[in-house]
């Protein structure tokens, strides 16, 4: 005889004997497991609605101020959000739409094509709901830009110039960073007691690492615990193009290096253009070449985007 919740079911006389011994007729029975039966349908269908109601919603800020700043071209980086000191408030004091585009989609520099709007500067405070993930702190952002600046956008693929990352024939000539050895700095800042070469290049203060681009041509970088996929993303900024690791290595590799970007012909350099590139660099400080490939380029391209956002 089998039990569903401590009520037993009834036996083939109509009678069953109940858990505490007791002879009930199957009747009663049966009108007790219907009623136990609703009851606990009942509690699946109320309960979750009932959490529904709870869940907070990881799809917005729980409250955003977006202005349009009056000081255009002087930028700061944003603090805050998933990961950081301030997990729970994000705040922009002064970062071009561009900025904005790009951290709400995760784009390279290359895939975005920026409309003028991307030279206005906004200042942003928003409420992060806690426990936010890195992802949905991006819908958040996209969903900003959404309702609050008109935006639409959609995704072109087109033919063009690619590069790859190789290991150069004669060798490669990295070098394996140290186990202790500092995380890779991938990201362009300006550390302070940076200086302006006579050359124009920038000076790092000693033993700082850092990666510094000057006027969009002079580029130092001095890092450890570099990947080639590290390189890659880069070199992206460098040739404004995919850029791809097919060298197979996977090491963290020290890297110190100069290189100037070459002007292209709708921008001629002043001062003239003196070099060495990036090509020639990673050849012959690390033993890679960069080659040049036809392959699809995807390119992220805005419809819309209102220049001042609506009201808070």
């Amino acid at each position: 005889m089998a039990d569903f919740q401590g009520v037993a079911v009834a036996s083939l006389d109509n009678r069953y004997t109940s858990p505490c011994g007791w002879t009930v007729n199957s009747q009663l029975a049966r009108s007790q497991q219907q009623r136990f039966v609703w009851r606990l349908a009942l509690v699946l269908v109320t309960v979750p609605a009932g959490m529904a109601q709870t869940v907070q919603d990881m799809s917005h800020f729980e409250v955003a101020s977006v202005k349009l700043n009056p000081d255009p071209g002087n930028y700061h980086d944003c603090t805050g959000g998933p990961g950081n000191q301030s997990p729970g408030l994000w705040i922009c004091s002064a970062v071009g739409g561009g900025f904005l585009v790009r951290s709400a989609f995760g784009l390279e520099v290359y895939q975005y094509l920026a409309p003028s709007s991307n030279f206005d500067a906004y200042s942003i405070s928003a409420r992060v709901p806690q426990g936010a993930t890195n992802e949905q702190f991006r819908e958040m952002q996209r969903n900003l830009l959404i309702e609050r600046f008109g935006f639409t956008w959609h995704w072109k693929d087109s033919e063009g110039i690619v590069y790859r990352i190789v290991r150069d024939p004669d060798g490669v000539k990295l070098l394996e960073s140290a186990p202790d050895a500092l995380a890779a700095v991938v990201t362009y800042g300006k550390p302070p007691g940076t200086m302006i070469g006579k050359d124009r290049f920038p000076i790092l203060p000693e033993g700082v690492p850092g990666l510094v681009g000057m006027g969009g041509r002079y580029t130092v970088w001095r890092s450890s615990n570099v990947t080639i996929a590290d390189m890659a993303w880069v070199l992206r900024w460098d040739f404004r193009t995919d850029v791809q690791d097919e060298t197979g290595l996977t090491g963290h590799y020290d890297v110190d290096l100069r290189w100037e970007t070459p002007p292209v012909e709708t921008s001629p350099a002043s001062p003239p253009y003196e070099g060495p590139d990036a090509k020639t660099v990673f050849r012959k400080r690390l033993g890679l070449r960069i080659e040049p490939a036809k392959g699809t380029i995807r390119t992220f391209v805005v419809d819309h985007i209102d220049r001042v956002p609506t009201e808070n």
